[in-house]
C-alpha cells in the first residue's frame, strides 16, 4: 500500500515510504499472511534490515481456533472467519 501523493508532476513520499527510507525509524509488521502480503514483508526487511523490523500481533482469544468458533473480545461476541479471529 503506497501513501504517495502526486503534486503536479512530482510524486511525494507519504508515511509508508518515509518510514521505510528513514534509518532512524523501526517499523512494525503483523506477519500473519493476512494483514501484509509476503512481498511487502520482504520489501520492509530489505529496506530496513532485520534489526529495524518488529513483528507484532493483533491476536485475540480466537487466534488459532478453527473457522466458525465463537469467542468474546471483552463484551463483544466474535467468530473466527477465514482463519482470522
Amino acid at each position: 500500500m503506497s501513501s504517495m501523493m502526486k503534486v503536479g508532476p512530482l510524486r511525494l513520499p507519504g508515511a509508508l515510504e518515509t518510514f521505510l527510507a528513514d534509518e532512524r525509524v523501526m517499523v512494525e509488521l503483523i506477519a500473519d499472511g493476512k494483514h501484509v502480503h509476503p512481498e511487502l514483508m520482504r520489501l520492509a526487511v530489505r529496506a530496513k534490515g532485520v534489526d529495524k523490523v518488529c513483528l507484532i500481533t493483533d491476536a485475540t482469544a480466537g487466534a488459532g481456533l478453527p473457522d466458525g468458533t465463537k469467542f468474546q473480545v471483552g463484551e463483544t461476541p466474535a467468530v473466527v472467519s477465514d482463519g482470522v479471529g
